[in-house]
């Protein structure tokens, strides 16, 4: 694998890696486009797709990450479900399907956004599909160009089972024969702090020294607790228990609206399973509320609300409950 050493000329100019692999990008073999964060990756396939007059629709490996780039999610595109019944069963189901059928004989091109995140029992089903659906088994994905964007050190591939080995997409037999041409850039645009750097190389690598600890802990410093400030946790339990802990704190009536899911089982099971949402919104007044959700016609769309009194929280909690519910029915999974 190549590496092209980027030089940073003025901010609307392409440094070498960049145009180096926007030469790629603008070729016919598949490319694999990496780096680490803040090097251009997405910067490059937005001014690709711009310039370029052939059908390249952008897929994410999760829902957030499709809203992020304007596109869809890679198993949606492809009919692949929940793989449901292995591999097999989703590409007999898949290749039945007209919508799946016509959206891959009409491009010219994919691009997996966050590859790293994709299974390799996705990808490989993803292509066989694509050779049963463009009728051509002789050379792989149908013929369909593939440029695969993402950071192998960033991402891991999803699974529910956290003890389990990941499913490397690069690991499989898909990858090596998709032949792709990596492309990888290695400066990063959004800071020139050669301390913070450092520290990112490092971290990204898996090198958590003492540098790396003692840069990280000068910054940590705890925000007073009356301050409503937005918390980030890498969990979702761990944001679930912050949350409850706050809402004990406050006075008055808790009240409990249980959430409701309609559908297939098979898709409920998976929202369940994947959504940040629990079983049930417990409010008191004065609690603060966020609503946010994924438009798949707009931006994300945040709303905040403040309940001050009982009535005016449950008739607010009603309001938010009903808004939700016809975005739910209204979204596209």
């Amino acid at each position: 694998m190549v590496a092209f050493r980027c030089y940073i000329f003025h901010p609307m100019e392409l440094t070498s890696c960049q145009s180096a692999a926007m030469d790629l990008l603008n070729g016919a073999d598949n490319v694999f486009l990496t780096g680490q964060a803040g090097t251009g990756k997405s910067f490059l396939i937005d001014r690709f797709r711009r310039e370029t007059k052939l059908r390249y629709p952008v897929l994410a490996s999760t829902g957030a990450a499709a809203v992020i780039v304007g596109g869809r999610t890679f198993h949606s595109y492809f009919g692949l479900g929940i793989l449901e019944g292995g591999p097999a069963a989703t590409i007999n189901k898949a290749i039945r399907n007209s919508k799946v059928r016509k959206r891959l004989n009409a491009a010219d091109g994919i691009i997996l956004d966050e590859v790293s995140m994709i299974p390799g029992v996705a990808l490989s089903t993803a292509e066989a599909i694509a050779r049963f659906v463009r009728d051509r088994n002789d050379v792989p994905w149908g013929g369909l160009r593939i440029i695969a964007v993402g950071d192998f050190f960033q991402l891991p591939p999803i699974t529910r089972d956290r003890t389990a080995e990941r499913d490397w997409a690069f690991k499989g037999q898909t990858w090596a024969q998709s032949r792709f041409r990596p492309s990888i850039l290695d400066t990063v645009m959004r800071t020139s702090d050669p301390d913070f750097l450092e520290v990112l190389n490092r971290v990204r690598i898996g090198q958590c020294d003492e540098l790396v600890t003692d840069f990280l802990n000068s910054r940590d410093i705890a925000p007073p607790e009356s301050l409503d400030l937005t918390r980030l946790f890498p969990f979702r339990e761990t944001t679930e228990l912050h949350n409850l802990e706050r809402l004990q704190n406050l006075e008055g009536k808790e009240v409990s609206f249980p959430t409701i899911y309609t559908g297939p089982d098979n898709f409920v099971t998976m929202l369940r399973n994947s959504a940040p949402i629990p079983q049930a919104l417990r409010i008191k007044p004065d609690a603060l509320v966020m609503l946010r959700h994924n438009d798949p016609k707009g931006p994300l769309g945040q709303r905040l609300h403040r309940t001050r009194a009982p009535d005016h929280h449950l008739a607010a909690a009603h309001r938010a409950a009903g808004w939700l519910y016809r975005r739910a029915r209204a979204a596209k999974f």
